[in-house]
């Protein structure tokens, strides 16, 4: 049994909201190395109406399938997740586990455990998955060429933007986005990625930005809303 009661859910009304079509628990039902718990904060649908969610998990049995790109969870450390579901909600299409317990840099004091979670995602007409979220003394495997390929240890820590391939099976690029957190992602036509949040001290916008500058200055640490373009392969900023 679960050491504790939480579990992502999903839920499906009709068009009138007047009944449910269905309504499933997203989770394990063992705990893993540091607990039982899974939170599901993000959620998208591509154009067949299969469903998206993704989240945390330190379930110890988490669902994952045969051939997902990370089907074993990281020893003492907090993985994100994500996981296709039909859009009868009656199985799962694939899913995947993304994290480990590497730290972002030397310093001890990233937070313990280590976590990834998401709080973004969209998903494109052939089906990959672009997810968007905080990484809190995690190690995302990152890929050669990308915007950032590490990432600092602050109060205000890194963003990770990860790509995978339709089915779920291979990381198509992940990168660090550091200084800022993001809510909102969306891709364009080309799909290019545009995430928006709030950016803190040390996070640079583009030359010839509508704005440039913090509301208090550059040393302002209050931080400011921010929105970002990024090309589809994730190695530079639009």
């Amino acid at each position: 049994s679960k050491t504790s009661e939480q579990a992502g859910f999903i839920i499906k009304f009709n068009s009138a909201l007047t009944g449910i079509i269905f309504s499933t628990l997203v989770g394990g039902t063992v705990g893993g190395t540091i607990g039982a718990s899974t939170y599901l904060s993000a959620m998208a649908l591509d154009p067949a109406g299969n469903i998206y969610v993704a989240g945390w998990t330190v379930d110890g049995d988490f669902p994952v399938t045969t051939g997902a790109y990370q089907t074993t969870p990281p020893a003492k450390a907090i993985p994100a997740f994500v996981t296709a579901i039909s859009s009868a909600g009656d199985k799962i299409l694939w899913s995947t586990l993304l994290g480990g317990a590497k730290s972002c840099t030397s310093v001890p004091a990233c937070g313990n455990p280590g976590s990834a979670g998401v709080s973004a995602m969209a998903v494109d007409s052939a089906g990959a998955v672009v997810i968007a979220g905080k990484a809190n003394n995690e190690q995302i495997p990152v890929t050669a060429g990308v915007l950032g390929a590490t990432c600092v240890c602050t109060a205000n820590s890194s963003v990770f933007l990860a790509k995978l391939a339709s089915g779920g099976s291979q990381l198509s690029w992940a990168t660090y986005i550091n200084y800022a957190s993001v809510a909102a992602l969306a891709l364009d036509a080309s799909d290019n990625v545009i995430i928006g949040g709030q950016a803190y001290t040390g996070f640079t916008a583009t030359s010839g930005a509508l704005q440039t500058t913090y509301p208090g200055g550059t040393g302002s640490i209050s931080g400011a809303g921010f929105v970002a373009k990024i090309d589809a392969s994730a190695q530079q900023y639009v």
